[in-house]
């Protein structure tokens, strides 16, 4: 069964930040902000994200740090993280262990630095469990990015966990004020609605109580968010679903 880890605090303010210096590409495509998600078999004994790319935009050298937050976790599963020469052993870190987990290095970064990759071991356990990893301007934690990342360990002989049929939609996007949230699902459920910002702090939560079974439709006030990436996380008894949101006030 599915464990995730939910803040009781809101931030129910962040100040805006200034422009972005830094972004996320994999083989040359941006994915800042986004959530990729690695299928594998819980019996697999690991699933990894890698060939991700820090680049600096700035034409300053920055001092960068690396987070990575837990955002849902599977019991007794393993994760661990490789970046600019210094890997976690696989086994350091047990899912549920730390919320959050900051690599110590500090890393000078005046152009772009490739050697980030992201480790899962299911240890057998069937489930899917996600982790925020962010990149930070020591300097001004604003100017940050961040990946999200779901590891997706499937067990065949096992029937689905929850029933969610792939379709969540988030409207407009970017959004200025307000902002919609569809959701269809195949049978009655409660779920936890959790939004985080670029540096993983969560901005924003709000239970849903009676989802019915088939579409479900959230109008959100964003009027208080800073303009930049967010991640909108929707909690069920046993899954979760994310997307991104981009706020814009001046759209």
């Amino acid at each position: 069964m599915r464990s995730v880890f939910l803040l009781l605090c809101l931030l129910p303010f962040i100040q805006r930040a200034a422009g972005q210096s830094l972004k996320l590409l994999q083989n040359g495509t941006v994915i800042s902000g986004t959530t990729i998600t690695v299928n594998g078999s819980s019996s697999d004994v690991e699933l990894m994200v890698e060939h991700i790319a820090l680049v600096n935009s700035s034409a300053n050298t920055l001092q960068v740090k690396l987070k990575r937050y837990e955002v849902s976790y599977i019991p007794s599963t393993y994760n661990s993280m490789c970046w600019n020469g210094h890997c976690e052993m696989v086994s350091a870190h047990q899912g549920g262990q730390h919320y959050f987990y900051a690599l110590s290095d500090v890393v000078s970064l005046s152009d772009t630095n490739t050697t980030f990759s992201g480790h899962y071991r299911p240890n057998g356990q069937a489930g899917a469990s996600e982790y925020c990893y962010v990149f930070y301007n020591v300097n001004n934690p604003l100017d940050s990015t961040f990946l999200n990342v779901i590891y997706n360990a499937t067990d065949q002989n096992a029937v689905a966990e929850y029933g969610f049929d792939d379709c969540m939609k988030v409207y407009p996007n970017p959004a200025s004020d307000r902002f919609v949230l569809e959701l269809n699902t195949t049978t009655s459920e409660e779920a936890v609605l959790n939004i985080y910002n670029s540096v993983g702090q969560l901005v924003g939560a709000q239970s849903q109580n009676n989802l019915l079974m088939g579409k479900n439709t959230l109008n959100l006030n964003i009027e208080l968010f800073s303009d930049g990436f967010y991640t909108v996380s929707v909690v069920f008894k046993n899954g979760i679903h994310t997307t991104k949101l981009i706020v814009n006030h001046s759209k």
